[in-house]
């Protein structure tokens, strides 16, 4: 069992089958699971590319909506 290092959550498969997780930096070193990717580490990799704190909220709420 794969453990995701920002929530200490267990990492499941996604819907295609791969449960190597996702790379979790900047937030952290490792791997983490989809709903930590989905939301810490996409909302900190945009602000890291400029982007403000309202565009990335906004940004990763729309990515999830359309998953």
């Amino acid at each position: 069992m794969k453990i995701c290092v920002i929530c200490k959550g267990e990492i499941l498969p996604d819907e295609n089958g791969w449960d190597g997780g996702h790379n979790a930096m900047p937030v952290r070193k490792g791997k983490c699971c989809n709903e930590c990717n989905d939301g810490h580490v996409t909302y900190r990799r945009l602000l890291d590319d400029g982007f403000t704190e309202y565009d990335s909220t906004v940004l990763t709420l729309q990515l999830k909506q359309l998953q």
